[in-house]
């Protein structure tokens, strides 16, 4: 009978230590300024077939599996006075490529691991300029013709500016420790690019060349990307 009359009494005991002990642990992890409400913050450098850039992370939930990021790449590559020959003419190039992207991205990792699943917008910045031009004087029986009769070819590749992403990869852009790293796969949908198609001199009749150029052109409106990260963590 007494043992009955004191379970409820050694109930309150329990209950009320063990409420006191978890408020002392969450007021410890407070202190400690771990509170899992605190947003975590990351920054990363990123090296991608689209340029090579930094990024600005930050987690959206508390557990870390929707993660938001802003980014930005540039990387140009410039060949100048490339030489070639053609049925004996001799002729030069130039050609420049720009790469780069500014965007912003959501990263969610649905087991709560490594693995990710991504989308976003970017504004591109890629697109590719070249011309082509006879090197040398270029003689027609008795007639010869210098460089600027002749004339050249100039060829611009645009993509859209406003692009979706989606892609899939492994890695934290806010990571656990306070250096990550991360691998991703994805492409960009650009749509048919737009082309430019300018001939001068002689050569100005092949201008109707654009039309066909174009919609060869057309079936390439997608942009991959591969991506190396390397993550810091910015808050503790």
């Amino acid at each position: 009978m007494k043992i009955k009359k004191a379970t409820p009494f050694l109930v309150f005991v329990f209950i009320s230590f063990t409420i006191t002990a978890q408020i002392k642990t969450d007021s410890l992890t407070i202190k400690n300024g771990t509170n899992s409400n605190k947003i975590a913050w990351g920054a990363g450098v990123n090296f991608s077939t689209n340029g090579i850039g930094v990024q600005l992370s930050g987690a959206i939930t508390n557990n870390n599996k929707l993660i938001g990021r802003i980014s930005g790449s540039y990387l140009q590559y410039e060949f100048k006075k490339i030489e070639y020959d053609v049925s004996g003419t001799k002729l030069s190039s130039n050609v420049k490529l720009t790469f780069g992207s500014v965007g912003g991205y959501l990263d969610w990792h649905p087991f709560g691991n490594a693995f990710k699943l991504t989308g976003g917008v970017a504004y591109l910045l890629t697109n590719m300029k070249g011309s082509a031009y006879v090197r040398d004087s270029v003689k027609q029986g008795e007639i010869t013709l210098n460089t600027a009769s002749v004339g050249n070819i100039q060829i611009g590749v645009d993509t859209r500016v406003i692009a979706p992403y989606m892609g899939i990869g492994f890695g934290r852009a806010v990571p656990k420790n306070r250096l990550g790293f991360g691998i991703e796969v994805g492409t960009y949908y650009i749509g048919p690019p737009r082309i430019s198609f300018i001939c001068t001199g002689l050569l100005e009749p092949t201008s109707d060349q654009e039309e066909v150029l174009k919609k060869n052109m057309q079936q390439y409106q997608w942009l991959p990307q591969l991506m190396i990260n390397i993550n810091f963590r910015l808050t503790k």
